[in-house]
């Protein structure tokens, strides 16, 4: 399915790949 978000792209892979920092 195609996720129709208003993320942009760097936003969308900090969602896919969130940092471990905290």
């Amino acid at each position: 399915q195609y996720l129709a978000v208003e993320f942009t792209d760097d936003e969308w892979e900090k969602l896919k790949h969130p940092s471990m920092d905290g």
